[in-house]
């Protein structure tokens, strides 16, 4: 080896052994900063960059001398100076950028505690325009548990017209870093999980907010212009949040309660909902400088929760409540709903819930229907029904049995029409707020396409066009355009058992036994569900991650649809892609299918069931939204 060789190796190894030491003083190494005017987190510097801006900053040149620091900062083609001065007091002076020599204090806490200067400044209310959006640049610094691999982190935010909710899934790089840019309607609170670790800032349109989880150093820091928001929720979380009073109705009341048992346990409610208001109203007083974004969110946290709660109960006991209860609820909307109405998820429950009370509490007339030539003529006429001359001759002579699916469909049309026609005249009744009333005719019209899962028919479609809220109506118009792709799809998969192969029975467990002869000396998972149900439609989203984890153990996956359209019941298997060579879909006519439930003992949606090899069904929690339990069971039957 020549002695330029020996050279370049050891340079080489000097630069490898000058990147693998600490670039900055150790004095201010993991070290973050706030400004003493603003109370804002402003800097950070950690071992291997700085934050600043809500970006990270690489380091350039760095001078020490006299406990004075000057360092450039580095991001892409920026170049940032800052010279920070002796500390002392754990204060410092620091010039950042072209900014003038500001004081800045050391954050000792895990969070910022309370800003120095109230602030009023109001919520941005955007209207519900469209094409907004907010990004939250994360930072899961020194986990443990990561040691150079990425993370699975989610966020997962609501729309509040027409309340629906989203789900954006990533992984962070190996330092812990993560980046999501999240579509919003509003102001609005999003929900972000990264790993074991939950943050839920509240964005406005257009926020860039930086999330820092330092472990090793117990930091829990917000950067960005909503920052403070986030800081105060943190700093009261001990006094106020975890104290809020709650109630869950489901522990007291159910189907059987009384009328009088409800107004006991709704006004019981309200109390709650006061004693966190005068909780609220004695924090505030106590901390004057709390801010004025601060305080709408608290209250409409607790409003959101309270409505939310009441509305459940009277939906979910089947008894209506006492216009008095509605009235007092009435009254805290009146007092306390702040603007945006999007802030907190929970709130969008009002206007769809108070629009479906009001609807079920107001009688209705429906006049009797004869099947008729007089009715088919009427029908014609009105434009819901068409006749050739070939119906019209077979209407001469009578023969209503050969036009009655005719004559139901344009009756059905005709029906909706004047159905939704009278909700929507209900909704400008009792909604004098246009972004209430809107959100509530769009509720109506979104959860028709959500319960039947096809497109709108003819009424309910011209209905969402004249929905006045632009990001509602096209929210509705985008859903109906993706179910009427999907209904237009092929069908190519080859599982649709028909009905036919239990033809002419009657008897619950006969039924089931057919069905699942086929597949003796396997293990069935059986799923009953509905295409109406909610919470089984979330779980069949994941099935194909079910079928991929549990491949190893030979499962038939079987499937009963409990009171499903064929066209739903098909559309849904579609959309969710529950398909495959071990899978089995029946839609058994609602008689059979009830027989079989009934055997089964079924009374909650979905229901699982495993069954052995022998046929024999187990008593077991078969339940696949938990995988790695149900993994763990099937692994105990191989």
């Amino acid at each position: 080896m020549n002695k330029q060789s020996i050279i370049t190796i050891l340079l080489a190894l000097v630069a490898m052994a000058g990147q693998a030491q600490s670039p900055i003083p150790e004095s201010i190494v993991d070290t973050y900063w706030r400004n003493e005017v603003t109370g804002d987190w402003e800097i950070g510097f950690t071992e291997s960059c700085a934050i600043y801006d809500c970006k990270i900053w690489q380091y350039g040149n760095i001078n020490e001398k006299n406990g004075k620091v000057v360092l450039a900062l580095n991001n892409g083609n920026k170049t940032l100076g800052v010279t920070i001065g002796k500390q002392e007091g754990g204060k410092c002076k620091m010039s950042i950028g072209k900014q003038k020599k500001q004081t800045y204090s050391l954050i000792t806490t895990r969070t910022l505690s309370y800003y120095p200067q109230p602030d009023q400044t109001p919520f941005i209310d955007n209207s519900f325009q469209e094409g907004d959006s907010a990004t939250i640049i994360g930072w899961i610094k020194d986990y443990p548990e990561s040691k150079g691999k990425s993370l699975a982190f989610e966020a997962r935010f609501g729309g509040f017209v027409p309340g629906r909710s989203s789900t954006i899934k990533g992984q962070t790089d190996t330092n812990g870093h993560f980046t999501i840019k999240v579509p919003i309607e509003n102001t609005q609170v999003v929900f972000v999980h990264a790993y074991n670790h939950f943050m839920d800032p509240c964005l406005e349109p257009g926020d860039t907010i930086f999330i820092l989880n330092d472990d090793k150093n117990d930091k829990m820091l917000f950067m960005g212009r909503n920052a403070r928001l986030q800081d105060e929720i943190f700093a009261v979380s001990e006094e106020y949040f975890a104290k809020m009073h709650d109630m869950e109705y489901n522990d007291v009341l159910d189907e059987n309660s009384t009328e009088e048992q409800m107004r006991t346990y709704a006004n019981l409610r309200l109390e709650v909902y006061h004693k966190n208001e005068a909780k609220l109203d004695s924090v505030l007083a106590l901390h004057p400088t709390l801010s004025r974004k601060f305080e709408e969110s608290a209250r409409m946290l607790n409003l959101s929760r309270m409505l939310s709660d009441i509305f459940d109960m009277d939906a979910n006991t089947g008894h209506e409540f006492p216009q008095t209860v509605i009235d007092n609820m009435l009254a805290e909307v009146r007092k306390n709903a702040r603007k945006p109405y999007s802030m907190w998820h929970e709130f969008y429950y009002f206007p769809w819930m108070y629009l479906e009370h009001v609807i079920f509490s107001t009688p209705r007339k429906y006049n009797p229907i004869i099947l008729n030539a007089d009715l088919a003529l009427q029908l014609e006429k009105e434009g819901w029904l068409t006749l050739s001359d070939e119906k019209r001759k077979l209407l001469e002579k009578q023969d209503i049995k050969s036009l009655r699916n005719d004559i139901l469909k344009a009756l059905n049309e005709k029906t909706a029409a004047e159905v939704i026609e009278w909700e929507f005249q209900l909704a400008d009744s009792i909604f004098t707020d246009p972004v209430l009333r809107e959100c509530a005719k769009a509720n109506r019209v979104y959860g028709m396409l959500d319960a039947t899962n096809r497109p709108l028919n003819k009424s309910y479609l011209e209905a969402a066009n004249r929905i006045q809220l632009p990001a509602a109506r096209n929210a509705i118009l985008a859903k109906n355009a993706e179910l009427t792709a999907l209904q237009n799809k092929p069908m190519t998969f080859t599982g649709l058992r028909p009905s036919s192969d239990v033809a002419d029975m009657s008897d619950g467990e006969k039924i089931l036994r057919k069905i699942i002869e086929p597949y003796k000396g396997k293990l069935i998972l059986m799923d009953i569900w509905g295409t109406w149900c909610g919470p089984c439609k979330e779980a069949l989203s994941h099935s194909q991650e079910e079928y991929e984890r549990l491949k190893d153990f030979g499962l038939v996956y079987l499937y009963l649809a409990n009171n499903s359209s064929d066209e739903s019941w098909k559309n849904v298997i579609k959309m969710y892609d529950i398909t495959g060579d071990n899978v089995v879909h029946y839609n058994l006519p609602d008689e059979q299918q009830k027989a079989v439930e009934q055997y089964l003992n079924v009374n909650a949606f979905p229901t699982y069931k495993l069954i052995d090899r022998e046929g024999t069904i187990l008593d077991a929690d078969a339940d696949p939204r938990n995988l790695e339990k149900l993994a763990m069971l099937l692994e105990r039957l191989k």
